[in-house]
């Protein structure tokens, strides 16, 4: 056999197994079900969509076998939130998030979510998918995650569901997929309030840029577990601007951190938010408690005025959360003491930062039950 011949029985050779390895692991799909060539009923443009979320930066897997394609990202609650936000405005027939309570690792890659995105589909198919398996869907994996359920804003169109692993059961994770679903059902109730109010403000104001803001800090999260706070944009006297929102969907008017006195009285009073916390059945029996509290009613107090300046000042703001901006709070400018006297705590408050000039800030005190627990919140 001749030289050249020789090459040209090599390079068929070569090709064939080429061909052979592509049908088995491309054509067909490697250890997947055969679907058909039947397409999927889709609106236009959400494949295009689909694909420019799977290009999140957080990706860091990505296969694809028998028309099927898989995408893994890894992310904390923030970046969850802002995939679930572009994933909600993708127009889908069907939407469906999983929870799985396991560990996420594919290719030597630990995961924390998955985007599956199916090829085709066919109902005589030994597969025989659900409805919902038919469009692109979002798994989470929950075990070993770092994304703080409690935190995560669920689409409010999509379906959740749970799957149950008992080898990897964790309790933790019960706990935390029920209070995101939770408070997705209680953000779905704050949306119908805060739509016709924002209109109304909007248009007297003449300014269609005013949102509401959600406002975070460390003392929330620990004196009021149940609840988010959230501040309207708005400079109008007297029109309320605060609200908390509990996890069962409750809202609660809390004014406009405005403290008022009447003229029978020595004391100035936030009433609606005095009221507001003598139902948190809050229990006041030592000073770092009544100075946490206080450094808490000056935040929700203080709150409208700092949502309206960061507003100002940037673009797209939607939360306020102390724990970012120390410079503005400036807290470690200021010393607390507190000092109990029969069913009254009194806090007072001293500057001890830089020279400045400032108001003589006031002298706190909180009324207690007989059970000490907290009844309302005063300064002279």
């Amino acid at each position: 056999m001749s030289r050249e011949r020789k090459v040209a029985v090599v390079l068929i050779e070569i090709f064939c197994i080429g061909l052979l390895v592509y049908v088995v692991c491309g054509g067909i799909g490697f250890g997947r079900d055969r679907f058909s060539d039947k397409s999927i009923n889709s609106q236009p443009g959400w494949i295009e969509n689909i694909r420019a979320l799977a290009q999140s930066p957080r990706l860091v897997h990505s296969s694809k076998a028998g028309g099927d394609e898989e995408y893994y990202f890894k992310g904390d609650t923030s970046a969850f939130n802002e995939f679930l936000q572009e994933f909600e405005s993708v127009k889908l027939p069907k939407r469906r998030i999983v929870f799985k309570k396991q560990y996420g690792k594919v290719s030597h890659r630990h995961f924390d979510w998955v985007l599956q995105v199916p090829g085709h589909t066919d109902s005589t198919s030994e597969r025989d998918r659900e409805d919902e398996e038919a469009y692109p869907s979002v798994t989470v994996y929950a075990a070993a995650s770092d994304i703080h359920f409690a935190d995560v804003i669920l689409p409010e169109s999509a379906d959740i569901v749970v799957l149950e692993n008992t080898k990897e059961d964790n309790l933790r994770v019960d706990r935390d997929i029920e209070t995101a679903r939770k408070w997705a059902a209680a953000r779905h109730k704050w949306l119908e309030f805060v739509g016709p109010y924002l209109s109304g403000i909007r248009q007297e104001e003449h300014n269609p840029s005013i949102q509401y803001i959600e406002m975070r800090s460390d003392l929330v999260s620990k004196y009021l577990p149940q609840h988010r706070i959230y501040v309207i944009e708005t400079t109008r006297a007297g029109r309320s601007s605060t609200f908390a929102l509990s996890i069962s969907g409750e809202i609660t008017d809390l004014g406009r951190g405005d403290w008022m006195g009447r003229k029978d009285e020595k004391h100035f009073r936030n009433r609606k938010l005095s009221a507001f916390l003598g139902t948190q059945n809050i229990k006041i029996s030592d000073p770092d408690t009544a100075i946490g509290i206080t450094k808490l009613i000056e935040e929700i107090s203080r709150a409208p005025q700092d949502v309206v300046i960061l507003r100002r000042s940037t673009n797209n703001f939607s939360i306020f959360d102390k724990r970012l901006y120390p410079c503005r709070c400036g807290e470690s400018n200021w010393r607390y003491k507190a000092k109990k006297r029969n069913k009254i705590w009194r806090v007072d408050k001293k500057y001890v930062g830089p020279p400045v000039m400032l108001e003589k800030p006031p002298i706190w005190e909180i009324v207690l039950d007989e059970n000490n627990r907290f009844v309302e919140m005063r300064h002279q």
